[in-house]
């Protein structure tokens, strides 16, 4: 679990001008460079990403929205892939960040924003801050499980993650990462609301 990220306490709720596309297209058509890589944690505050203008960008700043259940493929074959939640916010400082949903890239220099992440591939190593991700398209079910899990607790969360990417166990998944019976039974739910359904 990471180490916890200070926020501010007033809500920046920041929406994304009408027509922003997704990061991964901007990533695609050359308009934006983008750079994922670990906080050292495994849920949560868990990924950080650095975007600047590709060759091919529009002038001005622009805004990008990141899908949830976005799939991030891990570089380090040992460690694991995530999926995305949400933007959390940009970040303010080392352990801080202003609240954001939406991934501004400037008109020059660079922005670094904080993802809510999880990870997707229970039977590996935890990413670390030397792990880079490679962004890929949302999965379906993680789609859902995001939409419908969004006020779960981070072990909730990541317990309902694991429940279907790796059919993990309550007993497998407390082995590696404390969740308890109560939030266990939380996430339960939205990963069988979510599951697709058997051929």
């Amino acid at each position: 679990v990471p180490e916890a990220i200070d926020v501010p306490t007033e809500t920046v709720a920041t929406q994304a001008r009408q027509g922003a596309e997704s990061l991964l297209e901007g990533i695609r058509t050359d308009a934006v460079r983008a750079e994922f890589t670990g906080t050292g944690g495994s849920s949560g505050d868990s990924v950080k990403v650095r975007v600047a203008k590709g060759p091919k960008a529009a002038p001005g700043p622009q805004d990008y929205t990141v899908p949830p259940g976005s799939q991030l493929a891990s570089s380090d074959a040992s460690a694991q892939s995530m999926t995305i939640l949400s933007v959390a916010g940009e970040a303010a400082g080392k352990n801080s960040y202003k609240p954001t949903s939406v991934i501004t890239v400037p008109a020059k220099g660079t922005a670094t924003y904080v993802l809510k992440a999880f990870c997707a591939e229970f039977h590996k190593e935890n990413p670390s801050t030397s792990t880079h991700f490679t962004l890929k398209e949302p999965d379906p079910v993680l789609a859902c499980i995001a939409r419908n899990g969004k006020d779960l607790s981070v072990p909730a969360y990541q317990a309902a993650v694991w429940m279907y990417t790796d059919n993990a166990t309550f007993s497998e998944v407390n082995e590696k990462f404390a969740v308890s019976t109560q939030e266990w039974s939380s996430g339960e739910p939205v990963f069988r609301r979510c599951r697709p359904a058997n051929p």
